[in-house]
């Protein structure tokens, strides 16, 4: 049996005046190089993700950050350009290069770059509170009991693989036109696969057991 994926998602989301921090920052100097390098109108949106991640046997989580960059650029006449960088990779200017490179090949319809609009201090989700209490020994026993679990159902059964992770995402985004927004997310999976007895892995079906926030 492979055991599905479960996740909870909560986010937040500051206003303008909130939206100050380094990834902020580095979206409002990516908008002003843009425009210096020709863009009439740009917009930025800065992707940090921090990760946690526990495997069976392991007692301490591994840690990871990748980042990613996304942006659009604008000419007079309205055509739009756009160009992201891969995950923890590419330069300021490579990315608005290629979007500058992708405006000069534009044609058809144009998209208008984001108005500064009434923005509501809240998101689309929450940000969980509890994530910055949560101790390495608690995602450690995450899996512990994941395990126990398994085993209370069919101690013959045999658990290939039982991963937990945890990702706290910040989103910044700019624009020329005076946009400014930051929002935080947090999300929580659990997957693993366990095989029962005299049954092959990798031809099991799919199977959730547990969800939480």
């Amino acid at each position: 049996i492979l055991l599905g994926r479960v996740a909870g998602s909560c986010r937040s989301m500051d206003v303008v005046g909130g939206a100050v921090g380094e990834k902020w920052r580095q979206a409002d100097e990516l908008i002003r190089v843009a425009r210096q390098r020709g863009a009439t109108e740009a917009e930025v949106l800065v992707v940090q993700s921090s990760s946690v991640r526990v495997g069976v046997g392991e007692r301490l989580p591994n840690r990871s950050i990748e980042s990613q960059l996304h942006v659009r650029v604008w000419d007079e006449s309205g055509r739009v350009g756009s160009a992201q960088s891969l995950p923890s990779g590419g330069g300021t200017d490579d990315v608005i290069g290629r979007a500058l490179a992708a405006l000069s090949a534009a044609s058809g319809p144009t998209i208008p770059p984001s108005p500064r609009l009434d923005v509501p201090s809240r998101g689309m989700g929450i940000l969980d509170p509890r994530q910055a209490g949560i101790e390495d020994e608690d995602r450690v026993q995450v899996v512990a009991d994941a395990l126990a679990s398994c085993a209370s159902v069919d101690r013959a059964a045999k658990v290939q693989e039982m991963i937990y992770e945890e990702v706290v995402q910040e989103r910044n985004f700019a624009t020329s036109q005076g946009v400014a927004l930051a929002e935080r997310s947090t999300r929580y999976r659990l997957s693993g696969a366990v095989a029962a007895p005299g049954e092959d892995v990798a031809g099991a079906g799919h199977h959730t057991i547990r969800g939480s926030i």
